[in-house]
């Protein structure tokens, strides 16, 4: 290696880490116009610029401008990278080779999302890197054993590529030095109308490739039980409307919060095809939502067996959450689409093993695909418009043939009464 290219990597990987450490975003972009925001901190995905169909450049997530909000808990996990065990651990505790462990509690008595100070309120470090037309970032964390209650050394890394075919392709992995449960998530939450707009995501049209959830608690931890989706609300396979399950009469009043069983998988097959994190090698379709107002689309792909729903009931309910340019983010104003194991899966024998062991690597991959809705060309609004006149002109004549049927009738009425 020449001197001069040895320099100009040290003074890169200086840059790098001075970038690290004043926790600024590394920004990856494409030739597309698709813009991602990655933070060191918590790993969180803070902007995701993408094309809408009329090509103005829209950011689709929920988020802070500053990392305060990320600090200090206002923050509902908003584009976080969570672990060590993302979702929950009922009364945050389990049993591991024999031994209990205690684990942090921080919602009432169950671990969430890692705990207290879980992965999302972690430094990572990060350099940046190019594949061809394909940019990215690696970020790494060192978990030591007993952080957050957990056992053994966890090494942590995930890896944000933002592809020339528009994808964003996150890769989680994990090591450890000790048998530990590990289930990595990406937490962002998703407005395809644009996080700007200030709008819920009800007008969202979605569906999800699964024929059961994990049915929950009053706590929201699963009973161990698999219910099919079929004739319920949480059928999703064919494209829905978000508004016309959500706050209906024989719908969720509440929204969506729950795990899903992807790709038509029994929870038996999910258990029996689960190799340390993983049921598939490469991402297999799960998810299509799009927004017919912006006509963003966003494709889900993942190789994990479950997938957290959340369409954000609990948003500002409690207390309002003022985004990126002081943006209140209301009740119902983004959805998660979090790839994991399934929640609880350490105390729940049905679910599929959550345990890492020396030697063997965790795997969690996550395709983001961003498209558009095709436009409607000007001979199809022609037509729909002609369809539209055509319905009224109908209308109007069925109308004007009954007043006139019934005018005669009551013209031709008899009288009754004294003669």
């Amino acid at each position: 290696m020449s001197p001069a290219v040895w320099f100009l990597l040290v003074i890169s990987g200086a840059l790098q880490t001075a970038q690290t450490q004043k926790l600024e975003p590394f920004v990856l972009k494409n030739r597309n116009g698709i813009e991602a925001h990655i933070l060191p901190y918590g790993a969180i995905v803070q902007k995701l610029i993408v094309p809408s169909r009329s090509g103005s450049p829209t950011d689709i997530v929920l988020g802070f401008d500053n990392l305060t909000p990320y600090q200090d808990g206002t923050s509902p996990y908003f584009g976080a990278l969570v672990g060590r065990v993302a979702n929950r651990i009922a009364e945050a505790t389990f049993e591991l080779d024999g031994k209990i462990y205690h684990v942090s509690a921080n919602e009432n008595t169950t671990s969430l999302h890692g705990g207290k100070v879980g992965f999302s309120k972690r430094v990572w470090k990060g350099h940046v890197f190019s594949e061809g037309e394909d940019s990215g970032v690696m970020l790494r964390y060192e978990s030591p054993d007993g952080e957050e209650g957990y056992p053994g050394s966890l090494t942590a890394t995930v890896i944000y590529l933002l592809t020339a075919s528009n994808e964003l392709r996150i890769s989680m992995e994990a090591s450890t030095l000790a048998a530990t449960p590990v289930n990595l998530a990406q937490h962002t939450y998703f407005n395809l109308n644009g996080q700007e707009t200030a709008s819920t995501v009800l007008n969202h049209d979605v569906s999800i490739n699964a024929a059961y959830i994990t049915p929950v608690t009053h706590h929201l931890i699963p009973t161990g039980a698999f219910m099919p989706v079929a004739d319920t609300p949480y059928d999703l396979n064919n494209s829905t409307r978000l508004s016309h399950n959500v706050q209906q009469a024989g719908g969720l009043l509440e929204g969506y919060d729950i795990n899903y069983v992807l790709f038509g998988l029994t929870g038996e097959e999910a258990k029996e095809k689960m190799l340390y994190g993983k049921v598939w090698d490469e991402p297999q379709h799960a998810v299509t939502i799009s927004s017919p107002k912006t006509g963003i689309t966003l494709e889900v792909g993942t190789t994990s067996p479950g997938l957290q729903f959340y369409s954000g009931g609990l948003l500002s309910v409690d207390t309002p959450v003022s985004g990126k340019a002081g943006v209140e983010y209301p009740r119902f104003g983004g959805f998660a689409v979090e790839t994991q194991n399934f929640p609880n899966a350490i105390n729940t024998p049905s679910f599929p093993d959550s345990v890492l062991r020396p030697g063997h690597t965790y795997q969690n991959v996550c395709v983001w695909r961003f498209g558009t809705l095709p436009k409607q060309n000007r001979t199809q609004r022609l037509l729909m418009g002609l369809g539209v006149v055509l319905i009224l002109v109908a209308a109007i004549a069925f109308y004007t043939q009954y007043y006139n049927v019934n005018s005669r009738y009551r013209l031709r009425a008899p009288r009754y009464g004294k003669v």
